[in-house]
């Protein structure tokens, strides 16, 4: 019978990927004084461990893995401080789970925009460490662009409050001595640019450089978002809250096909959409198994192959009988409706949200939805031939799978079903992955 510490191990050995990595050990600190202490004792100790933060375990790429120590602020540091309505903020701890926080947000009219398909169980500190983005991001862009400040512990276990300075204070800051002023002068040392990065509408981790230097300000914050815990702990972030919009409207069109719905999107994003999601022959296909199906069905019939889903969203929407009129005379989808309907516009999206899920009810022992070539973002006048081109290699490999995503911002969701108990179908992990990654490198995209 394995021992408690062994089975929670266990239990943190894996997350929402198709890795495993067992820790070495487990935290799970409640202050950010305890965060500081167990950085501090760690880098002293004879044997010191990486140690690497975990939110909600929600990434697909194995972020919160480790053989280290696993630093879980999700069980006891999820608390929200008071609203400062003048100023449009909140200070919030990384284990606030982000639905829960727009459901406290909403009696204010206010909300934090960043909105993944995981909203529901991921963590605040989780989004802000992968610069999370998702449905809407096409108007609010990613979550670097919501956040004021962050404090973070260091790798000796100081505590830094990471903000955007004046290029005056930023230079009176690198000045000192100790490692805040060491900081500031690497800041400050990022050269101007050009930085050679791609052209897309949506980014994914990593150090935002380029956006350092903004309106006379150096600040760190798109330096820290995106930076997956690797250059400090988030203890606590205070956040930009934005007005809850006064109109959202739904446009839900239907297809005979995945490449039509993605190839009438092109045309429509000139409609200034907040958002335009879709699914492929397969994931709705698995939608019809929603709860929520039949009030969808009702609007896009029974044999639509694709969905389109253009929402339209702020203080001024535009005419949306306008956009109708134009989906109509494109003469490519077989339904456009417009919904205004609460309840409609629930069921759509549980759809969207359920048929994810209702991918993986899968036989036992039968091929499973994998994540594994997840998240492809490519410029969205390339996304049809991309998806066709990646389509073709995974029907070469005889393999079902499939899509959904943003065709708003040329992000594409993609689980092909593999049986990784099957060697063969193991191998298949790698061959895909390096036929995904020159595709993506012929498109321009990452």
């Amino acid at each position: 019978q394995p021992s408690p510490g062994a089975r929670v191990r266990t239990v943190y050995a894996t997350d929402n990927s198709i890795y495993q990595l067992r820790p070495h050990g487990v935290l799970a600190p409640t202050s950010a004084a305890e965060v500081q202490a167990l950085i501090a004792a760690n880098r002293t100790a004879p044997d010191p461990r990486p140690i690497t933060a975990r939110g909600a375990g929600t990434g697909t790429n194995g972020q919160s893995l480790t053989d280290g120590i696993s630093l879980d602020l999700k069980r006891h540091m999820s608390a929200m401080g008071p609203v400062d309505l003048e100023a449009k903020t909140v200070e919030v701890e990384p284990g606030i789970v982000t639905a829960e926080l727009n459901e406290k947000l909403a009696p204010l009219g206010l909300f934090w925009p960043p909105s993944t398909s995981t909203v529901n169980r991921a963590t605040v500190g989780g989004m802000i460490s992968t610069d999370a983005a998702g449905k809407g991001s096409l108007l609010y862009g990613r979550t670097s662009g919501h956040v004021v400040a962050l404090d973070v512990v260091l790798d000796d276990g100081s505590l830094w409050r990471a903000e955007a300075q004046p290029m005056a204070r930023a230079e009176e800051l690198a000045a000192g001595l100790g490692r805040e002023a060491e900081i500031w002068r690497a800041l400050i040392d990022v050269p101007e640019g050009p930085h050679e990065l791609p052209e897309l509408a949506r980014g994914f981790s990593g150090y935002g450089i380029d956006r350092i230097r903004a309106n006379g300000m150096i600040n760190p914050i798109p330096v820290l978002c995106g930076s997956e815990g690797t250059l400090g702990v988030i203890t606590a972030a205070t956040l930009a809250l934005t007005p809850i919009p006064a109109h959202n409207v739904l446009v839900i069109a239907g297809y005979d096909s995945f490449d039509a719905a993605l190839r009438d999107s092109l045309r429509l994003t000139s409609s200034s959409p907040s958002a335009i999601e879709t699914f492929d022959e397969t994931t709705l296909g698995r939608g019809r198994a929603s709860t929520a199906w039949p009030m969808l069905e009702e609007v896009i019939g029974s044999e639509a192959g694709s969905a389109l889903l253009l929402e339209y969203t702020g203080e001024d929407i535009p005419d949306v009988g306008a956009v109708e009129r134009t989906i109509r005379d494109g003469g490519v989808a077989t339904s456009v409706t417009v919904v205004t309907d609460p309840g409609v516009k629930a069921a759509a999206w549980k759809v969207r949200a359920d048929a994810v899920g209702l991918l993986a009810k899968v036989a036992p022992g039968a091929p499973r939805p994998t994540a594994f070539v997840e998240d492809c973002a490519v410029p969205v006048a390339e996304m049809p031939a991309f998806i066709a081109e990646f389509r073709s290699i995974l029907d070469g490999h005889g393999l079902t799978y499939g899509m959904f995503g943003h065709a708003d911002v040329g992000c594409v969701h993609v689980r092909p079903a593999l049986d990784l108990i099957d060697p063969a179908h193991e191998a298949l992990v790698a061959t895909v992955t390096n036929d995904v990654v020159a595709l993506l490198a012929r498109h321009g995209g990452i």
